[in-house]
């Protein structure tokens, strides 16, 4: 058997990554004896790091239609299945996002290959984002989505075969076992999201809670950038920790990109603040409390299916002293808050084991 997968894979965003290795992953169980080849961004990296055959994704303009590199077109060709990967493709937060991803999905129905979505989340949706989505899904052979409004979103807009939730990929990755940390100086991890037009009075409120974490609860700081690049977090980092006085007290990690590194830093953390939703998911599966701020509905969507939405923030609502009260409820319930994530592992992971096996009968 051979499948194609594709994603936003290869293009320097961690979380993106994660999901990848997380879909590698449920491969196994679905279906071991599968030879894959992943499309990606880079399409080098991607085989040296997961040791799996790589290619190019389809150019994502007009002529992409009708063109794509011989090595790309071939694998289609070959491919017995074609996996559109998870994360959240499909939304108006880039409104070329959904083009983009449909262009890649319509090659494997060119050539009439079955499609499966896989992880995906969807929403906000424009007219013409609506349309390209039901024009894809409704042609799916298997979908599984990854929060319950996605679900609703597809349903809402016609496509009423079949669908699976289940959690983000990320979440069928082994999780760590809760550790309580006892530190004179925590240490908490922030991984913020460089937006288009990030308010400079939030950057202020944010910098001045920083200021407070380390001056008044004797923390350190580590920032780690998820997304690198041209768009990537790197300079709200930098802005924010413009805005902090004791340098000394702070990391930046501008430059990580293995997942196994990334997840040691949350395992040896004690508190994350999360807008990136895969610093959050590392939070969950390091069994880390954290405070998750919100800029999209994919955020929102897992922090209910979760059950934690006490401690999310809308992005555009945080300010110094709620951040303050936030933290301090978050350290007294510090030992509660590890022992509700290490449950919630668990029920995550039944839940992938529970789809993965209706994968594994489809492929049979």
């Amino acid at each position: 058997m051979k499948i194609v997968v594709c994603g936003n894979y290869g293009a320097q965003n961690l979380g993106d990554e994660l999901i990848l290795e997380g879909l590698l992953e449920t491969l196994k169980t679905a279906a071991p004896r599968a030879e894959i080849t992943v499309m990606s961004g880079d399409p080098a990296a991607t085989t040296k790091i997961y040791n799996v055959q790589s290619v190019s994704k389809f150019p994502a303009g007009v002529r992409s239609f009708f063109s794509g590199s011989e090595e790309t077109i071939k694998a289609v060709k070959e491919c017995d299945y074609f996996i559109l990967g998870g994360g959240g493709l499909f939304n108006d937060l880039k409104i070329h996002a959904s083009i983009i991803w449909a262009i890649q999905a319509r090659q494997a129905l060119k050539y009439k290959k079955p499609l499966i979505i896989y992880g995906q989340s969807i929403g906000p949706l424009s007219t013409i984002s609506k349309f390209l989505i039901k024009s894809i899904f409704k042609k799916a052979a298997f979908i599984a989505v990854r929060d319950q409004d996605s679900a609703k979103e597809l349903s809402k807009i016609g496509v009423h075969q079949k669908i699976f939730v289940t959690p983000d990929l990320a979440f069928r990755l082994p999780s760590s076992k809760p550790v309580v940390t006892q530190k004179k100086s925590p240490t908490i991890i922030i991984a913020l999201r460089n937006l288009f037009g990030f308010p400079n009075d939030l950057i202020k409120e944010f910098g001045t809670f920083c200021n407070w974490l380390i001056e008044e609860q004797n923390c350190q700081l580590e920032f780690i950038d998820f997304q690198q690049g041209v768009v990537g977090d790197y300079e709200l980092h930098k802005t924010v920790i413009a805005h902090i006085q004791q340098k000394n007290k702070i990391k930046h990690f501008s430059a990580i990109t293995d997942t196994k590194e990334l997840l040691a830093h949350f395992e040896q953390a004690d508190f994350v603040f999360g807008m990136r939703l895969h610093s959050i998911i590392c939070a969950i599966k390091a069994c880390k409390p954290f405070i998750a701020i919100s800029y999209s509905r994919k955020i929102d969507s897992m922090i209910k299916d979760s059950g934690l939405e006490k401690y999310c923030l809308q992005h555009e609502k945080i300010n110094n002293y709620l951040l303050q009260n936030l933290f301090i409820s978050l350290k007294d319930s510090k030992i509660k808050f590890t022992e509700k994530l290490h449950h919630l592992n668990n029920e995550n992971l039944k839940k992938h084991l529970k789809v993965e096996q209706k994968l594994k009968n489809f492929f049979s």
